[in-house]
């Protein structure tokens, strides 16, 4: 089964461009022929639409341009489009956003026939194909929620922004439904501005990408404020209130922040400040970077860092938890016995007299995990020393991201997969971009994961790649190794190209597009407008199909109902955009 039959369900995104006469959409062969005197001209937008059917018009915004939406839900990505066009220098004032009732949709037609360029954001889905006809006043942005319309929007920005129009037609887009898009970043070893940070959570979204996890332990420093254990800080840690603020900027961007807060490993900054909760080895030497979990004291000292960042990283916009990476890798030499003798001791005390030192780390990672959940999380780990205890079984729940087959013995992807774990895909063969470029890791550019990545490629077994068919995403891992091998706004421009890459091969794991046409679309389509997620209207006015307007009424007149809003079919000339965003969900087999 390949990846593109296994996501044949997922979110689809439809950008029609076209009007009709009236009634329901007509089907893809009755679309009206181009019009033989326009050019034909192919967007320019990262991940490209997965079908367009031009007409040979286009569409730009003007002066009179209106952003009409027909849920109050939508106000502030109204107030934020507005914004936008005026950023990206495509329009001097921001347009009037307000409501429109869309059971008024056929009797708007006429109103937009005297000028009004509108751009009409709706949360209904629209699956249909409108008849295309030669004369355009208006877009239409569909979307089930206001996430997903926000994710629309970004496609139609860049084409705008590369072309200052877009092009008539019929445009279908594909991105799965739950589908992680990720990038990790160590602020622990390095220190990125806010402005980098926040260009770096841009670019995300620019690119229609879920979530930024931030890593803040390492054992050469720690970068977030702490209130609980001041003493364990880098003195260019973050202050709490800084991250809180780069979260709230994440979050109205629709992205979410995933916290890593590595351990019972890679934490030999912190374990300064508490020496005697190092793990020690069997002549009683300390095990660099690791903390003793044999010891309720160092297994206390972890849960209240948890409870304290769990605070400062809740974000209860998300329906489903948002992730936590407690990290469990590179813990210690699993094969230096002196190393974890005090770990199979406690290991063979709890679990049995066939129990090793990675029966200690999962019994570790299991109880973290539950403390994770009862934060309100949902924990994740490292692969690289997952499902190698001989008693203690790995907690179904927990999310691997598995990111190498370096480690001797490391267990393959289809293993987990097998076993029933959710898999996040951070393979180092190409995912993995390390400053410095250390231990043979050469920084990607994006022309190896257009040529033979896409979510399923996981990291090779003796030559060949692992291939899982249920994967729960992508992640770029962006490793501080060497510090100053690059400044922070480096790594936010250097990153780019393989974001780009991934957003392609998310949308369509055949994609056959090329680096060099990568690029070119890429410095067509520029960057993110920098604009703060404005207030919406209050109130919202309202606008009528006659072009009178009220005041909004109540929200709970402003939702549509089901059969209305497959109907959003404009008549007479008006020539339409329809973004549609289908709301069907990728259904992933039942997990263990």
């Amino acid at each position: 089964m390949s990846i593109r039959r296994m996501h044949a369900a997922a979110t689809a995104l439809l950008l029609a461009l076209g009007a009709a006469a009236g009634g329901m959409p007509a089907p893809p062969s009755a679309a009206a022929a181009p019009a033989a005197s326009a050019e034909l001209v192919d967007p320019i937008m990262v991940p490209p639409p997965a079908e367009f059917q031009p007409n040979g018009s286009s569409w730009s915004p003007s002066e009179g341009t209106r952003i009409l939406v027909t849920d109050e839900s939508l106000a502030g990505e109204g107030a934020r489009l507005a914004e936008e066009l005026v950023a990206l220098g495509l329009l001097d004032h921001a347009p009037e956003v307000a409501f429109i009732d869309p059971g008024e949709a056929e009797t708007l037609a006429a109103d937009l026939r005297e000028g009004h360029e509108d751009l009409i954001l709706t949360t209904a889905d629209a699956p249909g194909i409108r008849v295309a006809t030669a004369d355009v006043t208006s877009v239409v942005v569909a979307g089930a929620d206001a996430a997903e319309v926000f994710r629309v929007t970004r496609p139609l920005l860049q084409q705008l922004q590369a072309a200052g129009m877009l092009p008539g037609g019929s445009y279908r887009f594909e991105l799965p439904a739950g589908q992680i898009r990720s990038l990790h970043i160590d602020i622990a070893r390095k220190h990125y501005s806010l402005e980098s940070l926040e260009a770096l959570i841009r670019q995300l979204s620019w690119f229609g990408f879920t979530e930024l996890e931030l890593h803040f332990s390492e054992n050469e420093g720690f970068a977030i404020e702490s209130t609980s254990h001041p003493d364990i800080v880098s003195p260019d840690a973050h202050s709490q209130e800084e991250i809180r603020g780069l979260v709230e900027l994440a979050n109205s961007l629709h992205i979410r922040v995933v916290p890593s807060l590595d351990m019972p490993g890679h934490l030999d900054h912190a374990l300064d400040a508490y020496p005697e909760l190092r793990l020690r080895d069997a002549s009683g030497g300390e095990v660099f970077g690791a903390l003793d979990v044999t010891r309720p004291e160092g297994v206390e000292f972890a849960h209240e860092l948890i409870a304290e960042y769990a605070e400062l990283f809740a974000q209860p916009g998300f329906e489903e938890p948002v992730p936590w990476n407690l990290g469990a890798d590179e813990f210690v030499d699993f094969g230096d016995a002196g190393q974890v003798a005090a770990l199979a001791e406690a290991a063979r005390a709890e679990f049995g007299p066939d129990a090793t030192a990675y029966d200690a780390l999962t019994g570790f990672v299991n109880d973290t995990a539950a403390v994770i959940r009862d934060e309100g999380f949902a924990p994740r780990v490292w692969s690289d020393g997952m499902l190698r205890a001989e008693q203690a079984t790995l907690d179904e729940e927990v999310e691997i991201a598995y990111w190498t087959q370096r480690p001797p013995g490391a267990v393959p992807a289809t293993e987990f997969a097998e076993r029933g774990y959710r898999l996040l895909n951070v393979n180092d063969e190409y995912l993995y971009f390390v400053l410095g470029e250390r231990v043979e890791y050469y920084y990607p550019t994006g022309d190896a994961i257009l040529a033979d990545w896409h979510e399923g490629v996981y990291p090779s077994v003796d030559g060949a790649p692992e291939l899982v068919e249920d994967s729960a995403g992508g992640m770029l891992a962006v490793w501080s190794d060497i510090p100053d091998a690059m400044g922070d706004a480096e790594v936010v421009d250097a990153v780019r190209g393989p974001i780009a890459a991934m957003a392609v091969k998310f949308a369509d794991p055949d994609s056959a597009m090329t680096f060099a046409d990568l690029e070119t679309a890429l410095a067509g389509i520029g960057h993110a407008p920098e604009v703060e997620a404005p207030a919406a209207p209050d109130p919202l006015p309202t606008v009528s199909a006659d072009g009178g307007g009220a005041e909004a009424p109540d929200a709970d007149e402003r939702t549509p109902s089901a059969p209305t809003m497959p109907l959003l079919v404009l008549g007479g000339a008006a020539l339409l955009i329809v973004l549609g965003l289908g709301a069907v969900m990728l259904r992933r087999r039942s997990r263990r």
